[in-house]
């Protein structure tokens, strides 16, 4: 069975055995890609090769949340709420709720930083 690479770039699989497989991308003299032994079609398929016969499919882009974006929707969280055990008594945001809600430890500099946005209205 013919595999080949769904990016522009060759891509290697190894089994545990220790055989190893490149699978290069398509080109004009291959394009529906190389012919692999038999014992590699597994893991290619699971590796995101592509078989003979089958269409690219589009490469998806993953839009994970910035450790800054936490923050700030935390924080824009907390404003909507108006909790008061959130802020402190000058009105500033408690590290601690900010990292309850973050769910990760944050820093004052980063509640600092995130705050002033809010506050400038960014």
């Amino acid at each position: 069975m013919k595999f080949r690479s769904p990016t522009g770039e060759p891509m290697s699989i190894g089994l545990t055995s220790g055989h190893t497989c490149v699978i290069p991308p398509a080109t004009d003299e291959a394009p529906e890609g190389i012919e692999i032994e038999p014992r590699f079609h597994r893991l290619a398929i699971a590796e995101g090769a592509i078989p003979a016969g089958v269409a690219n499919l589009p490469v998806e882009t993953s839009s994970a949340p910035t450790r800054s974006g936490v923050i700030d929707a935390a924080l824009e969280k907390m404003v909507d709420g108006n909790e008061a055990s959130d802020f402190k008594r000058d009105g500033t945001p408690d590290v601690t709720a900010v990292t309850r809600r973050c769910g990760f430890k944050v820093s004052r500099e980063e509640v600092d930083a995130a705050w002033a946005k809010i506050k400038a209205g960014a």
